[in-house]
């Protein structure tokens, strides 16, 4: 399935990045849920977040938007 279209119908994907695949899902609650599942992470611990630009994470995370980035 193309990775687009999988991250648009809510399922997760693997990214390649330059030293680890990671897993990964659309910005959203219900995702983030999914990922913490299916690598078997407890709720309070944190997770890595890869944006394309300043933008989006803040889109994703509008709580950094007061921080120094």
């Amino acid at each position: 399935m193309d990775p687009v279209v999988a991250l648009a119908a809510g399922l997760p994907v693997l990214l390649p990045t330059d030293t680890v695949y990671g897993l990964m899902s659309a910005p959203g609650e219900e995702a983030a849920r999914t990922l913490y599942d299916l690598k078997g992470r407890e709720r309070a611990q944190p997770t890595a977040i890869l944006a394309a630009t300043i933008d989006a994470l803040l889109e994703a995370v509008p709580e950094l938007g007061g921080a120094q980035l």
